[in-house]
């Protein structure tokens, strides 16, 4: 399973794509300056650890053999759906949603978080044979196999997390090369659906997304309720101007309006105590992690590893885009965090073995061989 070790780790230093370290070293360093000032030293604190306890996974992810993941891909896709099952059965509920399964040390799993990245192995493994791509057949199925996880993060309920996976099965079918009549299709299927994700929302995820259409026009008792998250943090954005109001000094986040302001509506914390200027450059870094992350992908010749990295890339910009559209009323409410920057403990732990493993692809690189 590990096969090359410490030595083959120290032989390739040099050849490494560890721009990708720098660049996630400096978003962890944000996100624990942004979860300071949102929720105390403790909070940083906190964070800290989970990073600290996150670094064995990327040890892990970058050292695997790539032939095992390859061989155990839709394993791996498996474990993730069996943690979702054990959420829903004995998971914890917090917010009218039960995502999380209680651990040692006061610390809690989010499944939902591995089920993204095990997806992405599992389309990869589909996908990857040369031709099979292009036929209907092999959309059908990365459509199928995202279905069950989709639907049953949806029922947890967790719908930004269930945006994530429709969206990453239809990049990388694109980017595997499925033809663009199927894709049509894919998405004409998708906007059908529409009322029937409509139909099975709860109460209160149909009145944000109410509210949010009438979002100029909110009166006080929908500020106060329904569009409470969306009105405080475009009031959190708006009131940042251009340079902000200086770190711990914004008002909706020091005087406690800003709801998840840790997690969920980070970026809102960002954008009101550094102003454009700051939510500019935390929006810059993550277009060059996302980047970077595609140019290793460019340089793999082997089918599978290549769309397993072009599917961490995916990932990573429909998290931000999610997460950013919240904030700034782009898109409906919906709690969905920003990897690395925001709190938590899953969606750090998942995004830095994600990041071990596209240095393992980039750093092996040299010996990949195209794969029929």
């Amino acid at each position: 399973m590990f096969k090359r070790g410490w030595e083959d780790l120290r032989r390739y230093w040099w050849d490494g794509d560890w721009q990708v370290v720098l660049v996630a070293a400096g978003l962890v360093a944000c996100g624990l300056v942004f979860i300071q000032s949102a929720g105390g030293p403790a909070a940083a604190q906190s964070q800290a650890l989970r990073v600290a306890l996150s670094l064995p996974c990327f040890l892990g992810a970058l050292l695997v053999s790539q032939r095992w993941v390859r061989e155990n891909a839709f394993l791996l896709f498996a474990l993730a759906l069996v943690g979702l099952l054990i959420a829903a059965s004995v998971g914890r509920t917090t917010n009218e949603a039960r995502r999380w399964i209680d651990i040692a040390g006061g610390f809690k799993l989010q499944p939902s978080e591995f089920v993204k990245f095990g997806l992405v192995l599992a389309l990869a493994r589909i996908l990857s044979r040369r031709r099979h791509a292009r036929t209907v057949e092999s959309v059908v199925q990365a459509v199928l196999i995202t279905a069950l996880p989709a639907v049953m993060v949806a029922l947890q309920p967790d719908l930004g997390t269930a945006l994530v996976l429709p969206a990453v099965c239809m990049g990388l079918c694109f980017a595997a090369g499925a033809r663009m009549p199927h894709l049509g299709v894919l998405a004409l299927v998708g906007l059908m659906l529409m009322p029937v994700l409509w139909m099975g929302m709860r109460p209160f995820q149909k009145q944000r997304v109410q509210t949010w259409m009438h979002q100029g026009q909110m009166d006080r008792q929908e500020r106060l309720s329904t569009g409470y998250h969306l009105h405080n943090a475009l009031v959190a954005v708006g009131s940042g101007g251009w340079g902000g109001a200086g770190l711990g000094d914004g008002p909706q986040n020091r005087l406690g309006y800003l709801p998840e302001r840790e997690s969920d509506f980070i970026f809102a914390v960002a954008a009101e105590e550094t102003g454009f200027v700051g939510g500019a450059a935390l929006i810059g870094l993550y277009a060059t992690l996302v980047g970077l992350i595609l140019g290793v992908a460019s340089r793999v010749r082997d089918r599978f590893l290549r769309l397993t990295v072009v599917g961490v890339a995916l990932v990573f910009w429909t998290h931000m885009f999610f997460n950013i559209g919240v904030a700034t009323g782009l898109l409906p409410t919906t709690g969905i965090v920003l990897p690395l920057v925001s709190f938590g403990g899953s969606s750090t732990l998942a995004a830095m073995a994600a990041l071990g493993w596209v240095l393992n692809v980039g750093l092996r690189r040299e010996h990949q061989l195209a794969r029929s």
